[in-house]
């Protein structure tokens, strides 16, 4: 039961036009502020009091008209202003009265009066105190300061920190030490009210502060519009300048496939450079499980974590408990200018995991994860990179331990990729790829293949107008296997092209032709291994002709910017007899508006073997629209369209809806489903999310508390 004398209506600060800094109120998480050098919330008391400090230096006149008093110090100059200006040589006691006005760089003080008691080392400003830093801003009626115990009062306190918009007010906020504070009735809100009591706003009768360390709030109160709905009489909670351990907000998220899903995180700084968060998790109708992520940032280019989640899932079976869990690790660095290094791991314990637990439908459905371990550097005459690969199926033997025994693996892989340069005294330039690669399954070594694409081609310009570039090449593979065995494929090309513009108004139209010729000789390749595509190279007598429109807008300052795409192709297969045509068309009118259709149909009974299209429009107001869709036939088929609004109302409503559809399976793989509303005071927002797949859907409701952190459930 709530005690009678806390149940009070109060009316907490919701007109404050000043801002300053101070801690009365808990944050979501750790806070983290002041290792980067930002100051914290006490920062515009304590340099308000330290710039009266700066009274002890002045020799003042007995008497003075108004005038202004520039002082230079270490830290910049000050200057100050009054009315008058007194001494008294008998008692050390500097008086400055009448608007006095006392400034240093972005900081200054207002107030009616000021003394400078010299003997005793006491500082009194009187009426009116105001004390701006930046944007930050305190107000006051009364500030007291010892200089040589460094305490002091602000009597009657208003404070407001632009940072995250909190308002802080108390009758009383002592400075008990270098460090230490005290509050004294004290409320506090991040809401902006025209009129009327916040939204929300956190009350106590006592606050002891510690900075570096914790706060302690004795009967502590949460008002929502004046109201109280929540006490507690004792409350701790951190107010360190760095990273600090400790809870962090839970979540609650519900979905009919899982039951109730509840997360408790727990963040531990361990120290400047590395942190991690625990979190334990509870499935109603999964079971219990959690997850450990580790971060460290050793220096801007040498970094990376790790994460591990396990659970002991009882939805596999009723009656017996079954393990699962995923695993990642991730570092990447950098060694002088050009070398470079990553290690980038992902396994799960067993195939299903992704799509039982993959938090997006992208996860779920993926097919294989990847893990990568790669050192690389860019050397003359290119970049050599060294590398293992691990895949791990997703879906083949579904739910066996077979799902990556018979997976090809890449360990290692050697590979150079020459940037194109000129032979020294020829017009002639050379390029190509070259790798060597060991290809293994868990049942056993495979072998090892070395490919080798080497080309030579000489540009040549017919008086800036006509581009000529003949190439040839080969493909050569080596297989090192049971037996060795090898084979040289001979290709080459030529290519015409030519680039000419015409400008109609603002309005400049370039225009790219391009007529092309490949050839690849036919070798056979049958009796290689099958590894991947290099393997089954396949022949080639292919002609082909584009034409490539781009169309760019001058505005009336002289900025430019492309507005359209029309891009044709057509190709000729003569050994097959077969073509084809690919048309592009890119257009953006205005910076919210763009439209892309990709399309691709063969001529031979085909049809369509490649279709997309996307349409993207939004506003200033972050009113949106979004479709796009996609066709792929072939083994694995693609035929589904993804589309999006988002409307926002007044600044204050909001609503979003996301749906893919799948016109195979005929019926949507996902929709989400989206409502926002944000208060006027700009203090706190809810969101709630649907979200609906075929065999799960998941609803969430957050709310956001500016200054505090986030309440509910949420992705």
């Amino acid at each position: 039961m709530m005690d009678a004398r806390y149940a009070r209506s109060i009316d907490p600060p919701c007109d404050f036009s000043s801002p300053a800094q101070l801690p009365v109120a808990p944050h979501d998480h750790p806070s983290r502020e002041g290792s980067n050098g930002s100051p914290t919330r006490l920062s515009a008391v304590r340099s308000g009091l330290c710039l009266l400090f700066i009274l002890c230096f002045f020799s003042f006149a007995h008497a003075a008209k108004r005038e202004i008093i520039r002082i230079p110090t270490e830290g910049g100059q000050v200057s100050l202003e009054a009315e008058e200006l007194h001494y008294e040589e008998s008692s050390g006691l500097y008086t400055a009265n009448g608007n006095v006005r006392l400034t240093r760089g972005k900081m200054s003080l207002k107030a009616d009066e000021v003394r400078f008691d010299s003997i005793k080392k006491n500082i009194v400003a009187t009426g009116h105190v105001e004390i701006y830093d930046g944007e930050d801003t305190l107000r006051a009626e009364k500030i007291v300061m010892n200089l040589e115990s460094q305490t002091g009062a602000v009597i009657e306190g208003e404070i407001h920190v632009s940072q995250d918009n909190s308002h802080i007010r108390s009758k009383r906020i002592e400075k008990l030490g270098e460090k230490s504070y005290r509050l004294t009735y004290g409320t506090m809100t991040t809401c902006d009210c025209a009129g009327g009591k916040p939204s929300w706003a956190l009350f106590a009768d006592d606050v002891k502060v510690t900075m570096g360390g914790y706060a302690v709030a004795r009967d502590f109160l949460f008002y929502v519009k004046g109201v109280p709905v929540f006490y507690l009489p004792y409350m701790v909670f951190p107010v360190k300048t760095e990273q600090e351990s400790g809870l962090l907000n839970p979540r609650y998220v519900y979905s009919t496939r899982d039951g109730s899903e509840f997360f408790i995180p727990y963040y531990q700084a361990i120290a400047p450079w590395m942190d991690m968060t625990l979190t334990p998790e509870y499935f109603t109708r999964r079971g219990a499980g959690g997850s450990l992520e580790y971060r460290y940032s050793l220096t801007t280019e040498r970094y990376g974590g790790a994460y591990a989640r396990y659970f002991n899932d009882i939805l596999i079976n009723e009656t017996k408990k079954r393990g699962r869990w995923e695993g990642s690790l991730r570092h990447e660095d950098r060694w002088g200018e050009t070398a470079w290094g990553k290690v980038d791991i992902h396994i799960a314990g067993d195939p299903a995991y992704r799509s039982d637990f993959g938090e997006a439908l992208q996860a779920a459905s993926q097919q294989y994860t990847e893990s990568r371990v790669s050192v690389g550097d860019y050397i003359w005459p290119g970049h050599l990179i060294a590398e293992t690969l691990y895949y791990q199926d997703i879906y083949s033997s579904l739910g066996s331990r077979t799902f990556t025994q018979t997976t090809i693996q890449r360990f290692p892989r050697v590979s150079l990729n020459t940037f194109r340069w000129v032979i020294p005294l020829t017009p002639v330039y050379y390029d190509g790829v070259h790798i060597f690669e060991n290809f293994w399954s868990e049942q056993k070594n495979l072998g090892q293949r070395v490919f080798l694409s080497p080309s030579l081609s000489v540009p040549i310009n017919l008086k800036d107008m006509i581009q000529i570039v003949p190439q040839a090449g080969l493909f050569w593979k080596g297989y090192f296997t049971d037996t060795t065995s090898q084979a040289a494929i001979p290709n080459a090309s030529l290519l015409l092209s030519s680039k000419v513009y015409r400008v109609y108004g603002n309005i400049k139209h370039v225009f790219e032709p391009e007529l092309s010729y490949l050839f690849v000789n036919k070798v056979s390749q049958e009796s290689f291994p099958l590894w991947d595509e290099r393997d089954r190279i396949p022949s080639a007598k292919t002609y082909s002709a584009s034409a490539k429109n781009f169309f760019v807008l001058r505005d009336t300052e002289g900025h430019s910017r492309e507005v359209g795409q029309l891009n044709l192709t057509g190709l000729y297969e003569d050994e097959t007899e077969r073509s084809k045509g690919i048309g592009e068309i890119k257009v953006k009118p205005f910076p919210f508006i763009y439209w892309k259709l990709i399309g691709e149909a063969g001529f031979n009974g085909e049809g369509f073997t490649r279709v997309t299209n996307i349409l993207d429009v939004h506003d200033l107001r972050r009113n949106s629209f979004s479709l796009s869709y996609t066709y792929l036939p072939g083994a694995s088929p693609v035929n589904e369209i993804n589309g999006g609004i988002g409307l926002n109302f007044f600044d204050r409503v909001g609503a979003s809806f996301n749906i893919q559809y799948s016109f195979i399976q005929k019926v949507p793989l996902q929709s989400i489903t989206g409502l926002r509303y944000s208060s006027g005071c700009r203090c706190w927002d809810l969101n709630f999310t649907w979200i609906h797949q075929p065999n799960i859907e998941r609803y969430m409701v957050l709310l956001t508390l500016t200054g505090l952190g986030e309440i509910g459930g949420g992705q």
